[in-house]
Order: C-alpha cells, then sequence, then structure tokens
C-alpha cells in the first residue's frame, strides 16, 4: 500500500467520521453533497479521491475544519462565527455592534486585551458569587 493510498484512506475515514457526527445516513449525506451514493462510499473507503466542490461544502455547509479533514489535526468542526452566536442570542442591533466590535480588538489588540482581563479578573473577585448565583437563577427558573 503506498502513501497516497493510506492518506486517502484516512480522509475518507474522517468523511465518514463527519457524516456520523452530523447524524446522516450515506444516502441523505450524499444527496446534500450533490454525490451518488457509490461515489461516496467510494471516498469513505477510501478508493476515490474526494472532489473539491464536496470539501468545499463540507467546509461551507457543516462547518468542518479542513486541517482535520486532510490531516487530521485540530477539531472536527470549526468554532461558531461571533456573528452567528450574537445572532442566535438576540441581543438587539445596537449590543450586536457593540459585541462584533469588542470580539474584534479583544482578538486584534494585545492591550485591550490585557486590559479587559484584569477588569474581568477584579470583578469576579469581588462579584463572582453574585454573578455565579445569577447564572444559576438564569439556568434554573424553578429556583426563583
Amino acid at each position: 500500500m503506498t502513501n497516497d493510498t493510506e492518506e486517502l484512506k484516512q480522509i475518507g475515514e474522517r468523511i465518514l467520521a463527519v457524516r456520523k457526527a452530523l447524524g446522516m445516513l450515506q444516502n441523505e449525506f450524499a444527496q446534500a453533497m450533490d454525490v451518488s451514493n457509490g461515489s461516496l462510499s467510494m471516498m469513505e473507503t477510501g478508493k476515490n479521491q474526494p472532489r473539491f466542490e464536496l470539501l468545499y461544502n463540507l467546509a461551507k455547509k457543516y462547518k468542518i475544519n479542513l486541517n482535520y479533514l486532510f490531516f487530521g489535526q485540530e477539531e472536527m468542526f470549526l468554532p461558531p462565527e461571533p456573528d452567528d452566536a450574537i445572532k442566535e442570542k438576540k441581543y438587539g442591533p445596537e449590543t450586536e455592534i457593540w459585541l462584533r466590535d469588542f470580539y474584534r480588538y479583544f482578538n486584534e489588540s494585545e492591550i485591550f486585551r490585557f486590559n479587559v482581563m484584569a477588569t474581568v479578573s477584579i470583578l469576579l473577585m469581588e462579584r463572582g458569587n453574585i454573578i455565579k448565583h445569577e447564572i444559576e437563577m438564569n439556568s434554573n427558573p424553578d429556583k426563583k
């Protein structure tokens, strides 16, 4: 067995793992990826090379990490985009803009990140029990 054949087999195994993680049957997954059942089966067993369109669709549609798919490195799924997480909570337009800016500054500025962490550390030391209590109350309304 050549090294290329082994790598192709491993990629196929990871495609199969993705399908199973998504809870999809082979025919459902094949249809969603716009390939035939036979073609998908051949890819999952490492007998056929996956088409670019399938890899692109996996990454785009299901947020699959291509480093996982190609090399078995990192997590299978990409982390949610901050905009997706913000929109799910439905904070309101002004807060959404503020959160997007906050996320960008936090990721791109070491000074901002250091100051936020220092401020949050102080807040948690001073009010950590109150914050934990509020979170518990919000997650379990029966305790109110």
